[in-house]
């Protein structure tokens, strides 16, 4: 390294340097976690139908045209279960499983599930 590239180098060093502590600082800081202690929580499993059915009837009875599902009864049913202090955790996926019987294959559909939790 030649004595001409010491300078630029600690130059640069200097501007990165003070860049991440600029970026640093403008970050919101982050909540703390809160300590799990004794904390009991209840579960909450339901399809999507069925948040779908705490919305107001003319919320539910309208229809997406091209789904045939209702993406705003849907947001109103997260509403309600937010309200009551629900917090969607996870959506189990839906899926299908096959196999042979006597009378033939049998399909069992597992529809999207909604899986919900809040303290007790």
């Amino acid at each position: 390294m030649s004595q001409k590239s010491i300078p630029v180098l600690l130059a640069f060093l200097l501007l990165v340097g003070v860049g991440s502590l600029a970026v640093s600082r403008d970050q919101p800081a982050r909540p703390e976690p809160q300590a799990k202690g004794n904390v009991k929580l209840e579960y909450k499993a339901i399809i999507r139908t069925d948040i779908e059915a705490l919305a107001p009837k003319p919320v539910r009875e309208k229809k997406d045209r091209i789904e045939g599902s209702n993406a705003q009864a849907l947001t109103e049913g997260l509403n309600v279960l937010a309200a009551e202090g629900w917090e969607l955790v996870t959506i189990e996926p839906y899926s299908e499983t096959q196999w042979k019987d006597v009378g033939g294959t049998v399909t069992l559909h597992r529809f999207p599930t909604y899986i919900f939790k809040r303290p007790k």
